[in-house]
């Protein structure tokens, strides 16, 4: 697992004085139950809770056995795909990452979807709307009429010879 070991240290500590606090309050809510009347006893300790939770995302389990090429050789099962330089290398931070920007976490996914609405219009004010011009000129230039199928992008007929590079019909080019 890729863990700081520095975020650990300052996880740790900082779960240690949530825990104490809520320990405290805790036993003196036990013993005298008019301590959770005080005001904001019980919201104290709502927070020491989840900072305490919080933490535990920092802290790595001392028990684990970690093997990334085994892990990797899993995700290889179900995507049935990776690239020659993770072959092997799978324990370094290069692999992991290239990794985290193929597949995010579900948190950043998350985020992103919420944040589109307001970042969707910000996109076609400040970036599309300066390249309007050329996107125009893009449709009005690569549009094909194709026979039973209408207005179609002349890179979907895949004509090789009108888009590809000139160092692909190579064979062609030597038997002529």
């Amino acid at each position: 697992m890729f863990v700081s070991r520095s975020a650990e240290i300052i996880a740790k500590n900082i779960a240690f004085v949530a825990g104490a606090f809520f320990a405290v309050l805790a036993v003196l809510s036990a013993w005298d139950e008019d301590v959770l009347q005080i005001e904001h006893v019980l919201t104290a300790m709502t927070v020491c809770g989840v900072i305490v939770v919080g933490c535990r995302v920092f802290i790595a389990d001392e028990n684990l056995v970690w093997c990334p090429e085994w892990l990797m050789n899993m995700i290889v099962a179900q995507v049935h795909y990776i690239p020659d330089s993770w072959k092997g290398h799978a324990h370094t931070d290069r692999v992991r990452q290239e990794f985290s920007q193929l597949f995010q976490f579900k948190v950043y996914y998350l985020l992103e979807e919420l944040f589109s609405p307001v970042i969707t219009p910000l996109a076609l004010i400040f970036w599309v709307r300066p390249r309007a011009r050329e996107l125009v000129d893009f449709f009005h230039r690569f549009t094909v009429d194709v026979e039973g199928l209408g207005d179609v992008c002349s890179f979907a007929q895949m004509d090789i010879r009108k888009h590809g590079d000139p160092k692909w019909n190579g064979a062609e080019q030597d038997t002529q």
